[in-house]
């Protein structure tokens, strides 16, 4: 009982050390590794924003309130939105002090699978890019800065 035993830890070492060769935590593109957080300034706070398709989207401030999103006393040219590590445009209602009355809104899209390629040794050996095989769900991050520039240029100022 006891050689069985050993015999099968032999075994489950021998294959957790051939995984363990080729399993990788990261991405690398053009030769540079990433973990994905990169992009996170840990002394600011974030909101989650759940998108599962495309299209257009509002946030009120009732709503980043709600979330424990710290907006009260912030400016809209403050605001910044992240996805997948990459700032992304937002129309702001206010450029002034955020109030009751403002938000935000941001062309969203679906997850795809462009991080999945990262899973197969050959990303031409993903099944279908334009699908994750995990979730259709994408996040964007919602946080606030100085000098933000990702703004959508407002339609109307330029209609005469």
């Amino acid at each position: 009982m006891k050689n069985l035993f050993f015999n099968y830890l032999a075994v489950l070492l021998i294959i957790f050390a051939g995984f363990g060769q080729t399993l990788q935590g990261q991405m690398t593109i053009d030769g540079v590794d990433y973990y994905g957080n990169e992009w996170i300034d840990y002394s600011k706070e974030y909101a989650r924003i759940d998108v599962e398709q495309d299209g257009y989207y509002r946030i009120s401030y009732n709503e980043l309130v709600n979330a424990g999103f710290p907006i009260a006393g912030k400016q809209g040219s403050e605001l910044e939105l992240y996805h997948l590590g990459q700032p992304i445009p937002i129309r702001v209602s206010t450029e002034g002090q955020f109030s009751a009355s403002d938000y935000i809104e941001f062309y969203g899209e679906q997850n795809d699978g462009w991080v999945d390629q990262f899973l197969f040794e050959k990303p031409e050996d993903q099944l279908n890019p334009d699908y994750s095989m995990y979730t259709d769900n994408s996040r964007y991050f919602l946080t606030y800065g100085e000098n933000t520039v990702n703004r959508y240029a407002d339609a109307t100022s330029s209609l005469t």
